[in-house]
């Protein structure tokens, strides 16, 4: 569901000339290619957007139901056609050029801000690429592409913090630990050193060591690692938030380490 305003929502209707059920003068066939070139949807697939619904309605629809990236890259491009018309008929007027503005300014927030997942900066290529991946999945509204992306960023993260604080990478038969084994020995470092101030940071410790085991279940078979039945977009994005903010606080406390070294 995307977070368009509703003040958005009215300037688009009276831009789009939504008002007697179409979008613009586009027919079905031509809606249809605009959505699909920007999208990559099928705004014609009877399951999501039955057939007997108008253009605008099925606008609406969109609006209400797909992701804020989506819904504001396919708001822009079709605002590029109604500029175009309006500068053609000679109905050009400043109260029309200051909604231009203004919705464009709110599309391309929404779109910047359809993420809003916090991921390690980091100098290392392929960290780098990952963390690339990861955000562009996101920001397109496929967060279910960037579980196995974000598994392996992890897991070379936590083996630098790990190492970093003199944690073995594998066991004595040279098995490497997985990402759940690595971050539970890292917060069995931090309890035993007694980082942490707050008991309720404590048993949040407890807690993220069994999310970490859970998102192991979720790469190997929930996500495109492998040859699965694929997580819905709705949990993944969910997952994805949990699993950063924990990557994040684990960085945030190795820098408040340091400085107290």
């Amino acid at each position: 569901m995307s977070s368009l305003s509703p003040l958005d929502r009215a300037r688009l209707e009276d831009l789009l000339q939504m008002h007697s059920g179409y979008v613009l003068h586009f027919s079905n066939s031509q809606f249809a290619s605009i959505v699909a070139s920007s999208t990559k949807i099928d705004i014609e697939d009877e399951n999501k957007y039955p057939v007997n619904l108008s253009k605008a309605k099925r606008l609406r629809k969109f609006w209400a139901e797909e992701s804020d990236y989506n819904v504001g890259k396919l708001n822009l491009e079709l605002l590029s056609f109604a500029e175009r018309g309006i500068r053609y008929k000679g109905d050009w007027t400043e109260a029309k050029e200051e909604d231009l503005n203004k919705l464009k300014q709110s599309l391309e927030a929404l779109m910047l801000g359809a993420g809003n997942v916090e991921l390690p900066d980091t100098q290392d290529a392929d960290e780098k690429e990952l963390k690339t991946q990861i955000e562009l999945a996101i920001n397109q509204g496929k967060p279910s592409i960037a579980l196995d992306r974000l598994h392996t960023l992890a897991t070379k993260v936590l083996k630098s913090v790990c190492a970093a604080n003199g944690i073995a990478l594998q066991n004595a038969k040279k098995e490497r630990f997985n990402v759940a084994q690595l971050v539970g020995m890292l917060w069995k470092k931090y309890q035993d050193e007694s980082v942490f101030q707050s008991q309720f940071t404590i048993s949040a410790i407890k807690y993220a060591t069994s999310v970490f085991t859970e998102f192991n279940h979720v790469r190997n078979n929930e996500s495109f690692a492998h040859d699965n039945t694929i997580l819905n977009n709705h949990e993944a994005y969910f997952a994805i938030k949990i699993m950063a903010e924990v990557l994040m606080f684990i960085l945030e406390t190795e820098k408040m380490r340091t400085k107290t070294l």
